[in-house]
């Protein structure tokens, strides 16, 4: 698929998902780098993916939608995912996906207050299931 193809399934989700689900409000999470060249990296996992194409997909998403910028925090000097917060180069471990949630959760608090009390509910009863860890917006 062409990042302009994945770029648009991720909005048409978005949009469905909030045009069904009344009082809904989707945020879009930027996909997490890659760490492509390492002992650890299994290989398997890499045969499409690449930093370059994940920084494209999350910059041209940011042209069109707000997207919760996780990735930033998670890259080493060199824009891979920094060697602590992976177990094979693409899934985090559980102090990267400490660092995932809390920018979640930081940006969904500040969402909030710019929001409605309409979605107030639905933010302080939010949870973030990944790989096992679980984490409370609020």
């Amino acid at each position: 698929s062409s990042i302009n193809d994945i770029v648009k399934r991720i909005i048409d989700i978005k949009h469905t998902l909030e045009r069904e689900v009344e009082g809904l409000r989707a945020y879009v999470v930027s996909i997490t780098p890659v760490l492509r060249d390492h002992i650890i990296t299994n290989k398997a996992y890499m045969q499409t993916r690449t930093n370059e194409m994940i920084n494209s997909i999350n910059n041209e998403l940011k042209n069109f939608i707000e997207v919760i910028d996780v990735s930033n925090e998670l890259k080493d000097e060199f824009g891979n995912l920094k060697l602590e917060y992976t177990t094979d180069g693409l899934h985090l471990t559980n102090q990267g996906y400490q660092v995932y949630s809390r920018i979640i959760s930081e940006s969904v608090k500040e969402l909030k207050f710019k929001g409605d009390k309409k979605n107030e509910e639905w933010v302080c009863n939010c949870y973030w299931f990944n790989n096992g860890f679980t984490t409370k917006c609020c």
